[in-house]
């Protein structure tokens, strides 16, 4: 009778089996990276909306700037012309 002293739990080395472990389910982790998600969104839309504001306000003072040539120049004929 032959008597092993090996462990029969034993993993071999040549048998690549995974082992996972189990993850931890926690509701305040989960409930943070729900509020980081919900920021980071939030930042994102912030941007978008700073960057179409500052495109319109640009070209308002644009036109404004414009305008402001032009009346600037019919103002300037009519004093000469008195």
């Amino acid at each position: 009778m032959e008597t092993d002293d090996e462990d029969p739990f034993a993993l071999d080395e040549e048998e690549n089996v995974a082992i996972e472990e189990p993850k931890a389910h926690n509701p305040i982790e989960e409930n943070l990276i729900q509020h980081l998600n919900e920021i980071n969104e939030q930042i994102e839309r912030a941007e978008k909306e700073r960057d179409n504001i500052q495109n319109v306000t640009k070209k308002i003072l644009d036109n404004l700037a414009k305008k402001a040539y032009f009346f600037d120049e019919d103002d300037s004929s009519e004093s000469e012309t008195e």
